[in-house]
């Protein structure tokens, strides 16, 4: 089905989609104070337990983030808690396999916020804050994420697959929320 790429194809359907998903977490986020070390390891423990849920939910991972770019990032967590002497807080494993283009979403889209947070991280005058620093080093992925945008500006907003990734873009922001909950 042709539809009008001047109105934003799926891309624009998505942003529109999922805009009080995106605020509603966001702004839980935005109540961490990273530059503290409290507000900091609630930050990582909560990406690392997100995170490490996706890794293990069953999803094929064959779109622009693949299994590899997943663990990176779990392994950058792991050695930030580890410079703060603090645990891995896992969630209860939840077997559902995420659709790839919401996967997509999701983790590339908090790689360019990460990449926003890393300056008022960098603000921090605590040193142990400071030292945690790898998973603020990874990559911020913004071509993927151009290329991603890109994607879905050329797909029809009326797509089944744009159904599917808002519903499972959905469940990945609650999925992050119910993290931040366990990790308070």
């Amino acid at each position: 089905m042709l539809h009008d790429r001047t109105k934003g194809g799926l891309r624009q359907h998505v942003r529109s989609a999922l805009a009080s998903d995106h605020d509603r977490v966001d702004a839980k986020f935005a109540k961490l104070d990273i530059q503290t070390r409290d507000g900091l390891v609630t930050f990582l423990q909560t990406h690392r337990a997100a995170f490490d849920a996706v890794l293990n939910s069953g999803t094929r991972f064959d779109g622009r983030i693949k299994e590899t770019h997943v663990a990176d990032i779990i392994k950058a967590l792991d050695t930030d808690l580890k410079s703060l002497r603090v645990p891995v807080l896992r969630l209860s494993a939840q077997r559902y396999p995420y659709d790839p283009l919401a996967v997509d979403h999701i983790v590339l889209g908090s790689r360019l916020g990460t990449a926003v947070l890393r300056g008022k991280w960098l603000m921090s005058s605590d040193r142990q804050v400071r030292q945690a620093r790898a998973y603020f080093a990874q990559p911020q992925m913004t071509e993927e994420w151009r290329a991603h945008c890109m994607h879905l500006s050329s797909l029809d907003s009326e797509d089944v697959a744009g159904q599917r990734l808002i519903a499972d873009a959905r469940k990945l922001f609650d999925l992050f929320e119910s993290a931040l909950d366990v990790c308070r």
